[in-house]
């Protein structure tokens, strides 16, 4: 006969990040083509074809409702100045090797009348917040360096 072994844990299994939930959450990153976590080196200022200037962003997110697009606001401050915003629809995809829901290629758009220079080698504190359909909001924030290589 084999004894039997019996193991109590008082853990829970842990919800899916990629259903809704009651507590949605934020993280920032960067990346065009997936999700990356923001590097330690300078985000690199893009020079739009349309004649703007971004950096480029991504989220990592969990418990939103991903049937249809989520809201964001994206901000960018430099020494409390508000010199980058852009208010995209962000379509959040579920990752579930990473155990979450993800969005990229977002553009945080240097506000009218900015120029390179005014952010190039300088820190950017960021904030993004998202909003689903259902209402459901999480927001972050993340300090950026930011680095034009035409300016070198």
């Amino acid at each position: 006969m084999l004894p039997l072994l019996l193991a109590c844990t008082s853990t829970t299994p842990e919800a899916d990040p990629c259903v809704v939930g009651e507590t949605p959450w934020l993280e920032l990153g960067t990346g065009e083509i997936a999700f990356e976590t923001l590097p330690d080196e300078p985000l690199k200022l893009i020079h739009g074809p349309q004649g703007g200037y971004h950096v480029i962003l991504a989220v990592e997110a969990g418990h939103f409702d991903q049937s249809t697009w989520v809201y964001g606001v994206l901000e960018g401050s430099v020494d409390g100045q508000v010199v980058a915003h852009t208010e995209p629809f962000v379509t959040l995809r579920c990752n579930a090797n990473a155990g979450a829901q993800q969005g990229w290629n977002l553009f945080l758009i240097l506000e009218e009348g900015m120029l390179p220079e005014d952010v190039h080698d300088q820190t950017l504190d960021v904030t993004a917040v998202l909003t689903d359909q259902a209402g459901n909001t999480a927001s972050a924030e993340a300090t950026i360096d930011v680095w034009d290589p035409a300016l070198e």
